[in-house]
């Protein structure tokens, strides 16, 4: 976490695997059972590493006071984040064999690949938040619905 917040988990997609950091064994198997009875979902690995306060850094061992983004600011993050990802749907991607994302949603697997990698975009970090990318957006841009 950062400052005062605690961190319980965290889900994250990458590429077809769907990882899970949690703060406590407890935590991990009660996320195992409910992760377990997800159809097509395997556990495949757990790895452990022990967080004492000795070894953070003295930033994320301090209460901090929560952080207000400047709406205006956030606006132009938004907007920035959105004018970026637009180009990218143009832009060549080695991932994709050199294909911009549009070319490669040509092909059934180019379009699996590109949905792959539109679904599993992170998130815009800034002191406070984060700005989600326009994910739906970009997929019906691309004419990948659900």
């Amino acid at each position: 976490g950062m400052g005062s917040n605690t961190l319980l988990g965290r889900l994250e997609m990458m590429d077809d695997r769907l990882v899970l950091e949690v703060n406590s064994a407890g935590r991990l198997a009660r996320a195992r059972k409910w992760i377990d009875a997800i159809p097509g979902v395997s556990f495949e690995r757990a790895t452990a590493r022990d967080v004492t306060q000795d070894g953070r850094p003295i930033d994320d061992t301090l209460p901090s006071a929560p952080m207000k983004m400047d709406p205006a600011m956030l606006r132009a993050l938004e907007k920035i984040q959105h004018d970026h990802l637009r180009k990218w749907l143009d832009e060549s991607i080695p991932m994709l064999g050199g294909l911009t994302p549009r070319q490669a949603c040509k092909t059934p697997d180019g379009r699996r690949q590109v949905e792959r990698l539109v679904r599993t975009m992170p998130s815009l970090g800034y002191p406070g938040g984060s700005i989600a990318p326009p994910r739906e957006e970009l997929l019906k841009e691309l004419g990948i619905e659900r």
